[in-house]
């Protein structure tokens, strides 16, 4: 995935389409793919975090979201999306960031992308509304396919 603004939304999107590949052709020729992009989104990423506020509940997730409703009354937006990792130049040429907190990713940042746990951060870190529609399609089917395991009788 490109580290363009929104990251995360493309990477929802992507594993979506290999979703459908595998729904409409019955090839798995890139479930691994499919399944390596869904676990980039819930932390098997250079960060080790979800992107995705609240979930895991027992995992690293965002915290301090560019949200007016969990800055400023501490209100949760489980479920929500953030934007995801930006190219480094594309962080380093934005006007107006400032991070509140120390970097608890700092190890993990680089020239090529970065991320940020921080309210300040509005490029990476701020909840999307279409993002997070796509993810709530990819997971819940995801969890239909569970559910249509074919149990034998005993």
């Amino acid at each position: 995935m490109p580290f363009i603004w929104c990251s995360n939304n493309l990477t929802t999107s992507f594993s979506i389409q290999c979703y459908w590949y595998r729904q409409l052709t019955k090839d798995n020729s890139f479930s691994q793919l499919e399944q390596a992009n869904f676990d980039w989104l819930f932390g098997c990423n250079p960060w080790g975090t979800s992107f995705v506020y609240g979930l895991p509940s027992s995992g690293d997730t965002p915290t301090d979201p560019h949200s007016a409703f969990t800055h400023l009354k501490n209100y949760p937006i489980d479920g929500g999306l953030v934007d995801g990792p930006v190219y480094g130049s594309i962080y380093s040429n934005l006007i107006g960031i400032t991070l509140y907190q120390p970097d608890e990713y700092s190890a993990f940042q680089s020239k090529l992308a970065v991320y940020h746990d921080d309210y300040g951060d509005y490029s990476t870190n701020e909840p999307t509304m279409d993002g997070t529609a796509s993810l709530i399609y990819l997971v819940a089917a995801k969890a239909s396919e569970g559910s249509n395991v074919v149990k034998k009788k005993p």
